[in-house]
């Protein structure tokens, strides 16, 4: 045993700061003679000097005595859990708990460290048994109520977390923070009128509950009370404007006061992806009123998106965006200097949201490499994180110079393209969600372009040009537009023939289909699928007793609204099929399966339409008023079936109707879609880089001139 003397000597060098001298002292006579409770003082003042893996070997020799096994096990986890080694955590919690498995403290820490090592069974099974074990007035109860719910709110489980947080404000109902995590996870479940009266018992007990603000206010605001929703919205900003900038994005703050107006539709569009179309008629009155004119129309950037999917006029539409770009402001840098031809090749960059695991990766993989690089340098900037997927390793090696973004503030990025000299920079993101504009506000380079990442016009005047085709292009917009439109002969959109090819058909039966079934595909995403569309699907299906509606992924809270529609019009829920997620070249190969594609009606399919087309898959479409009612003329109208495009809702009724009555005519339609992309695929990148490259051309040589950006036409 150290003997007192050298502890003490060694205690008062460690106050002192001296750590190293006190180690010195310490070591030789613990390794000499040392005891349990000396391996762990030894274990201690290593890890105070961060020398860890000496720390866990002393900790190994206390954890020989049973005087000291369970503090060094639980030393060694704690220590090795705060190193971010949980799978190493655990064990020695595991060892703790085999020796002492009424710790409910230690059940509480292990599972945290199992969370972390993304074992999530086992760690609800340990937060349960923390929970079992913890006396109900402890503050391990609290804690590990806590930390269960948490977990099964991460894991989208709310309905399964009500009941802890039920349980937190039943037994701690003077703390706001656990009336604040009740109300969010209300808010989750959609018991808004239950997460507003918890919002406001929180703020009851901390007037300065910014989280309780924000959530109240989202609630409000998703019910429609937006006048006293935007009022909360203003609270949580005067008390603590970080904090409410914070609230659900973490990774983003929130640039400014929310407008309680888009996040109304954020919300709708939410309840859109689950088919929940209660209250859809309110929702376009609202639409209606709130986007009459710009000046009038929300300014958020989450509301511009949503506004895609409604029926909506142009104009209405045209107010929202350009009432998002009037937001945003002008740009806060001095425009790029002038550049002179001096036969360098241009250097074109693209700035986007989705160099990942993205539907949008499977139009753009291989365009960027089909660039003439005698012509261009091509640079790429990603605005996402790396998620190391195959996606994002694949095009990296599309460029001249890829650039990651992703950390730097707008203005650092802005700068960044500014260094690289670009003379034409390419968003494909518009407003979408991720999206980053304010890059683009800052006039990163000399020209301009918007393409592929936003369903409409930007109504912005830092876009100089929007790539566009003749058949996608509305007749009239409602307002006069800011950008010049770059027209492409067919259609503007590219994809990906080389690395999406098709593999073996599966049989029906393996796919769930009936054998002899008239199969009618729509692989589109569920909030595309408007209530008046599906109504005339399920007339289709009556029309036609021998067919099927076959379906993309959707959610099980989707899957049985569309189902419980159907039954209540007397059709079997069995009528619609829905698939699960495949990979890519899976996914291509089961639309063979199908006889034909039932194209959207406000939001047209575009990746999936490029999906089922290049599967020999015909599609009919109505074109509508707007850009993105037309994607499926153009993609039609590039494979030469201009036949499958109809201009009203009773043509488009009666057009499938009458395919699925006419075999013959739909096997000629399929030879004819099969050998055009066989020998003159339009949609393949080297054609579409050649075609966007005169287009740069074309408008650099306007730059060049001193001209103003102008409609551009290269067909």
């Amino acid at each position: 045993m150290v003997s007192d003397d050298i502890r003490t000597e060694a205690a008062a060098a460690f106050r002192a700061g001296r750590a190293d001298d006190a180690l010195a002292l310490f070591e030789p006579h613990c390794r000499e003679r040392g005891e349990g409770a000396d391996w762990l003082t030894l274990a201690r003042l290593k890890h105070h000097l961060g020398d860890l893996n000496s720390a866990l070997d002393a900790l190994e020799s206390a954890a020989r005595e049973p005087a000291t096994l369970l503090t060094a096990r639980r030393l060694a986890a704690q220590w090795l859990l705060a190193a971010h080694q949980a799978a190493a955590a655990c064990i020695h919690f595991e060892h703790y708990l085999a020796a002492a498995p009424t710790d409910a403290e230690v059940w509480g820490e292990l599972a945290l460290a199992q969370e972390r090592a993304g074992r999530h069974d086992a760690a609800l099974a340990s937060h349960d048994a923390a929970v079992r074990l913890a006396p109900v007035t402890s503050p391990t109860a609290a804690d590990s109520r806590l930390n269960r719910a948490a977990l099964l709110r991460n894991l989208g489980r709310y309905e399964s977390a009500l009941p802890d947080y039920l349980w937190l404000v039943e037994h701690r109902p003077t703390m706001a923070m656990y009336w604040c995590e009740l109300a969010e996870c209300q808010r989750r479940c959609q018991r808004l009128a239950e997460s507003i009266t918890s919002c406001e018992r929180a703020l009851a007990l901390d007037a300065n509950a910014v989280s309780a603000w924000m959530c109240k206010a989202v609630a409000l605001a998703t019910l429609g009370t937006l006048d006293t929703a935007q009022q909360c919205f203003e609270q949580a900003f005067a008390r603590d404007a970080t904090r409410a900038a914070r609230y659900g994005h973490a990774d983003t703050p929130l640039p400014r006061v929310p407008d309680a107006r888009s996040v109304y539709f954020a919300a709708a569009f939410t309840r859109l992806c689950a088919a929940d179309w209660r209250g859809y008629g309110e929702l376009l009155s609202a639409a209606l009123q709130f986007f009459a004119t710009p000046s009038h129309a929300p300014s958020d950037l989450s509301g511009a998106f949503p506004l895609l999917y409604l029926p909506l006029p142009n104009a209405l539409r045209s107010a929202g965006h350009i009432a998002v770009s009037n937001a945003l402001g002008g740009t806060r840098l001095p425009p790029p200097a002038k550049r002179k031809d001096d036969g360098r090749r241009l250097r074109i960059g693209y700035l986007s949201c989705k160099f990942k695991d993205h539907p949008g990766m499977v139009l753009t993989g291989g365009l960027f490499r089909a660039h003439d690089r005698a012509k261009f340098e091509v640079f790429g900037y990603a605005i996402n994180r790396d998620d190391d997927s195959p996606q994002r390793r694949n095009v990296r090696h599309e460029f001249d110079h890829f650039i990651d973004v992703s950390a730097m503030d707008d203005d650092a990025a802005a700068r960044r393209i500014r260094d690289d000299d670009i003379d034409i920079l390419v968003d494909l993101n518009g407003y979408s969600d991720e999206a980053r504009p304010l890059i683009m506000v800052a006039r990163a380079a000399r020209l301009q372009f918007a393409y592929l990442g936003h369903s409409h016009s930007l109504f912005a005047p830092w876009i100089d040009y929007r790539v566009s085709d003749r058949a996608s292009e509305p007749e009239d917009w409602g307002y006069p537009l800011l950008e010049a439109r770059a027209f492409m002969p067919a259609s503007f959109y590219p994809y990906d023939t080389a690395r999406h090819t098709l593999g073996a058909t599966p049989s029906r039966a393996a796919l769930g289909l009936p054998e002899q079934a008239f199969v009618l595909c729509a692989f589109t995403r569920v909030e595309k699928i408007e209530p008046r569309l599906f109504e005339r699907w399920l007339d289709l299906l009556q029309a036609v007793p021998t067919s099927v509606l076959w379906l993309g992924p959707a959610s099980s809270a989707a899957t049985a609204a569309l189902r419980t529609r159907a039954v209540q019009r007397g059709l079997a829920a069995e009528r619609l099929v829905f698939v699960e997620r495949v990979s890519h070249a899976a996914h291509l190969a089961r639309h063979r399966a199908a006889d034909l594609f039932l194209d959207t009606w406000t939001f047209n399919a575009h990746t999936t339409g490029l999906d089922a087309l290049q599967a020999g898959l015909p599609m009919v479409t109505l074109k509508g008023a707007s850009w993105s009612a037309r994607y499926g003329a153009s993609l039609l109208t590039a494979v030469g079936l201009e036949e499958l495009i109809t201009h009203t809702p009773e043509d488009y009724c009666a057009l499938v109707a009458a395919l699925a009555n006419d075999r013959p005519r739909l096997r000629a339609l399929r030879a004819r879609l099969e050998q055009r992309l066989q020998h003159d695929n339009p949609f393949r990148p080297e054609r579409m880089a050649a075609r966007l490259g005169a287009i740069f051309e074309a408008a650099w040589a306007r730059y060049l001139a001193g001209d103003n950006a102008a409609d551009l036409d290269i067909s």
